[in-house]
């Protein structure tokens, strides 16, 4: 699962730290600077709802927990592995603030760019 933002709201910037091409260049990324915080949650809503989609695959067998949030054992969005595929009708999860917290912690830690 992916998640590309292909109109940030934040901004970085790269600027000629001197003339000689071995000089490095001042860059920062910016990525989730935007004030208003549009881009954080769009990634959180993003990771929600891509979850959501692959938990209703018919090849979906749970979750590899390194790959998502640390989630609380006892909530219900913490990961799970499964044998078989789900049955029946799939419920959203239902996550709570402190998990929202965990997914925006998890996404600043793993974001990246193409």
């Amino acid at each position: 699962m992916s998640i590309f933002t292909g109109y940030p709201f934040s901004r970085g910037s790269v600027h000629i730290t001197g003339s000689d091409l071995g000089d490095r260049s001042d860059f920062t990324t910016g990525f989730f600077s935007d004030v208003q915080g549009v881009d954080i949650k769009k990634h959180i809503w993003a990771y929600k709802k891509n979850r959501e989609i692959f938990r209703r695959m018919e090849t979906y067998r749970g979750e590899l927990a390194g790959s998502h949030p640390s989630f609380a054992p006892e909530s219900s969005a913490a990961c799970v592995r499964l044998h078989d595929s789900q049955s029946g009708d799939i419920q959203d999860i239902l996550y709570t603030a402190e998990d929202d917290k965990s997914i925006e912690e998890f996404v600043q830690k793993n974001v990246g760019t193409t």
